[in-house]
């Protein structure tokens, strides 16, 4: 996708203004590419309801790996972030009632989540960055759309590309 930006951009920038073909193909990219990430991550669009599966990898990521979480829920449509997801498997847990070495009560609360394996989550991984990268890439199309952009297309604005494509 890069390369033909680049070559339509360095050739006639103003094509851009009545171009549909990269911007189709970009909107179909990322369709395929958010269903398969969707299915990965195990979160549900059935029924126009979203909801995350009890399976889902992201209960493991929040519960090893919180701080990277909202990367993987930002790229879900309609994803409920008012509640923690730890919260909600303490919440569907299960609990016991005991009695400790000293024989007083206490009560025990069992978490449950699916641990996935490390293909796994280098899938949700890489499908994550790649939709990172297209919607990226779709808001630089748009720009170009819109038109009054200034094309450089030496080395350095190269550079400006990709780094603009890396935030």
């Amino acid at each position: 996708m890069l390369c033909f930006i680049h070559a339509k951009a360095s050739l006639e920038i103003e094509s851009f203004e009545k171009d549909v073909v990269l911007g189709r193909y970009c909107d179909f990219l990322k369709e395929v590419i958010s269903d398969l990430y969707n299915r990965v991550v195990e979160f549900s669009t059935w029924q126009n309801r979203y909801e995350l599966d009890d399976s889902s990898l992201l209960y493991h990521i929040a519960f090893n790996n919180n701080e990277e979480l909202n990367h993987y829920t930002a790229l879900l449509p309609h994803f409920d972030t008012s509640q923690d997801l730890r919260l909600q498997r303490m919440i569907a847990s299960s609990s016991e009632s005991t009695y400790s070495n000293r024989n007083e009560p206490i009560t025990r609360i069992e978490i449950e989540y699916r641990s996935p394996d490390n293909y796994e989550l280098e899938a949700a991984k890489i499908l994550r960055n790649l939709l990172h990268k297209i919607n990226s890439i779709s808001k630089l199309i748009t720009k170009l759309r819109e038109g009054n952009v200034d094309w450089n297309p030496s080395e350095d604005g190269v550079e400006e590309l990709k780094q603009l494509l890396s935030e």
